[in-house]
């Protein structure tokens, strides 16, 4: 991992899950793995369910890559189930609906939920800024990111990439990227999509040591 060569380190877990198929944490990293390094949506969720197979509490990760890869239905039905009900805190539901609706572009929906069942905090703000730019608010998502500056919050770096990438804002986003506290798993943002042709993001991609968008996927 450390020499940045992430495909051996996805080939490592694929023949560790052959010999454990009993093990959820491995599913789980192998799904992480293909939805951080290679954005590869279908492969997330094909591993992230068989990790909730193994481990029910591990739904709010399933979730997540369920709304991304655009599978509601099964998203859905996961919202409704016992496990999401009664795992983890009202702040971590409510940003699972607030994903679910996101996804879908049923920006006000997901703005109501920020709004309406989270704390003040700095994610939740972040939140805020996609639902708002989703709703063409963009003035208002610039208010947010002040006020938060003004109060003495930060926002990660990657939360900065995200607002500016739907924002447009190719410069200030091209900027975040390349600050030094700026992640990898970067690369998963569906946000980030409109870009990953460009030269910059391909530039971003090398010096990361990612696959380009065309490049062939890790066998299995």
């Amino acid at each position: 991992y450390k020499e940045r060569n992430f495909g051996k380190k996805l080939e490592m877990y694929l023949e560790a899950a052959l010999k454990d198929s009993s093990n959820p944490e491995l599913y789980s990293s192998i799904a992480r793995m293909y939805d951080h390094f290679y954005n590869d949506d279908d492969r997330f969720v094909q591993y992230a369910e068989k990790a909730y197979r193994l481990d029910k509490s591990r739904v709010f990760h399933l979730i997540g890559g369920l709304c991304e890869a655009g599978q509601f239905e099964r998203a859905g039905e996961l919202l409704d189930s016992p496990e999401f009900k009664y795992e983890r805190t009202t702040e971590a539901r409510a940003e699972s609906w607030f994903v679910y609706y996101y996804y879908q572009k049923e920006y006000q929906k997901a703005l109501n939920i920020i709004e309406d069942s989270t704390k003040n905090t700095a994610h939740s703000r972040y939140m805020k800024c996609l639902a708002l730019a989703g709703l063409g608010r963009d003035d208002e998502v610039r208010d947010v990111l002040y006020n938060v500056w003004e109060e003495g919050e930060i926002l990660r770096i990657s939360e900065m990439v995200t607002v500016y990438a739907v924002l447009g804002d190719r410069d200030s986003m091209y900027h975040y990227m390349n600050h030094p506290e700026a992640f990898s798993r970067l690369n998963s943002r569906s946000m980030l999509d409109p870009y990953r042709t460009e030269p910059r993001y391909r530039e971003w991609l090398r010096k990361n040591y990612l696959p380009q968008p065309e490049d062939f996927i890790v066998r299995e």
